[in-house]
């Protein structure tokens, strides 16, 4: 854990295996972390930073998302085929959806009426009712799709693709239409994305070109490159807007980026 006034680190809390997914309840209480070899999600109390529940139910637990009102947690899991819905008020799994292909990355629109999940075979975006938990419907994109992030105000999906050890591009659907409207070329196998709170930019990291792209939402238009540390990953955005924390995978490193 690190604390975003010293920029410190204050805390190391185990959990049981590798984790590829983390996700905070809207409320900030919880944290969801997937254990992606021990077939499980465990969920850590913020105020005590200590693991309080093993959530079990769900095979290889990959990337993950929460509801915009914190009831529902969705669980990719990896080669499955499936998703696991997490109830966080039993935290239990509640249901599984079969998919159509290995999903790879997950968001809920801000609204919580649907979410989306990026399959890569075929390279599709699926988006299923919240309530009912059914498919609404498949939206076709490029190769490879993976992460998902959604526009503050609902209006854009924009989903990266991971092409290995090649320029990748992010797919944008307009949420509306349910149509891509546009690809953005970007540099070597992008892996994470954030947009920023205020909705202006998205920032996508570029694993093989140890930086990170910033696009511009209004033209839709990469504007700047950041120089990151070694193998950026993942990457998250303050709620303030002031800074950006960038995972760097080989560095063991977390980068921090002004982005006021």
């Amino acid at each position: 854990m690190i604390d975003t006034q010293s920029q410190t680190v204050i805390k190391t809390i185990p959990i049981e295996s590798a984790s590829f997914g983390i996700v905070s309840h809207p409320d900030g209480s919880r944290v969801y972390v997937t254990n992606s070899q021990h077939d499980s999600v465990s969920v850590i109390d913020t105020r005590s930073q200590t693991v309080i529940k093993i959530i079990t139910g769900a095979s290889f637990p990959y990337y993950i998302a929460i509801h915009p009102n914190g009831s529902l947690v969705c669980v990719t899991r990896l080669s499955q085929e499936k998703l696991s819905v997490i109830d966080t008020l039993s935290q239990t799994v509640i249901k599984s959806i079969i998919t159509d292909g290995d999903i790879k990355g997950i968001a809920f629109h801000p609204d919580g009426s649907h979410f989306y999940a990026a399959g890569a075979s075929p390279s599709s975006v699926s988006v299923i009712d919240s309530r009912s938990l059914t498919f609404i419907k498949t939206i076709a994109v490029g190769e490879n799709p993976r992460r998902i992030a959604i526009h503050p105000d609902g209006s854009y999906i924009f989903v990266i693709h991971h092409i290995y050890h090649e320029n990748g591009f992010v797919s944008v659907i307009n949420a509306r239409s349910q149509t891509v409207i546009k690809t953005i070329t970007l540099e070597r196998e992008p892996r994470g994305i954030a947009i920023h709170p205020d909705g202006a930019r998205l920032y996508v990291t570029n694993f093989l070109s140890n930086s990170i792209s910033v696009i511009d939402i209004r033209s839709l238009t990469v504007i700047k490159t950041i120089t990151a540390g070694e193998r950026p990953s993942g990457i998250a955005i303050h709620p303030n807007g002031n800074h950006a924390y960038v995972c760097n995978y080989i560095d063991n490193t977390v980068s921090i980026i002004d982005v006021t």
